[in-house]
């Protein structure tokens, strides 16, 4: 049997965060629509500035210092639109300070 292929249409994730002056990791949480997508190896880039070094690891962002401001972060999926299609979208993260 042939395996239907099933395209990503959106990722949605988490936008908002919290910063501390200890390192924090932040979950995106990425859900997908479809759930039953045929692809859904995400690799994360942050794209333009990145003045308080947010790090990226796996699904996760990491900070170290407190701040607010905004970054942009690109996730782009192999194959997740087509063969040799990838699904490609970017999303602007917030962080506010913590207490």
């Amino acid at each position: 049997t042939v395996k239907k292929f099933n395209p990503i249409s959106s990722i949605s994730i988490n936008t908002q965060f919290e910063t501390t002056d200890i390192r924090k990791e932040h979950d995106l949480a990425p859900a997908f629509t479809p759930s039953i997508a045929t692809f859904k190896n995400i690799h994360w880039e942050i794209s333009g500035e990145n003045p308080h070094n947010v790090v990226v690891e796996g699904d996760k962002l990491i900070t170290t210092e407190k701040f607010a401001g905004t970054i942009k972060l690109k996730a782009s999926v192999e194959n997740g639109s087509g063969q040799d299609l990838s699904f490609d979208n970017e999303y602007t993260i917030m962080f506010n300070e913590g207490t």
